[in-house]
């Protein structure tokens, strides 16, 4: 999810995963850094396939904007 995002250190995105029978069930934001815009999403999938799962909550957090919000997060000075 953060590798689709773009995301590093200073971007506050985040992802809680856990696993139960043999399922990830991810949580995943992404954010302004004054915390006026949050971003959510929710995904599920096969432990076999992390990958899949963060693509699929990344997606959804592009559907919602994210792709904006992390271009002005990058050009943002440090």
């Amino acid at each position: 999810m953060s590798r689709a995002l773009q995301g590093g250190c200073q971007a506050p995105i985040g992802g809680y995963a856990v696993i139960e029978n043999g399922q990830i069930f991810l949580r995943a934001f992404v954010a302004e850094l004054d915390g006026s815009v949050v971003l959510r999403a929710e995904a599920q999938g096969a432990m076999s396939d992390p990958e899949a799962v963060g693509l699929d909550a990344a997606q959804q957090l592009f559907a919602q904007g994210a792709e904006a919000l992390m271009a002005k997060l990058i050009a943002a000075p440090q």
